[in-house]
């Protein structure tokens, strides 16, 4: 149940590490922000454990949970990013 967690943790960090302009936009590497995604999700990891004894353990939900965290959070990012004309 703990790497559903994290997954979950992790499918809601990424998308944000790579579209946030304070993380350099374009300009920064990718494994510079996957990395960062991976240490802020270890420090999210303890904060958010206790609430997850409703994880479905069985892949399907799973899946569909995790497609919807990043559909909604890419969804957000990229609502607010600036668009450029």
């Amino acid at each position: 149940q703990n790497h559903f967690t994290v997954s979950l943790i992790h499918a809601r960090i990424m998308p944000v590490m790579f579209t946030a302009p304070i993380m350099g936009g374009k300009l920064s590497p990718s494994t510079e922000k996957m990395a960062f995604g991976v240490m802020f999700t270890g420090v999210l990891y303890p904060l958010v454990q206790v609430e997850a004894q409703d994880l479905p353990l069985t892949a399907l939900p799973f899946m569909v949970i995790f497609l919807k965290e990043i559909s909604n959070v890419s969804c957000l990012v990229f609502r607010h990013m600036p668009h450029s004309e």
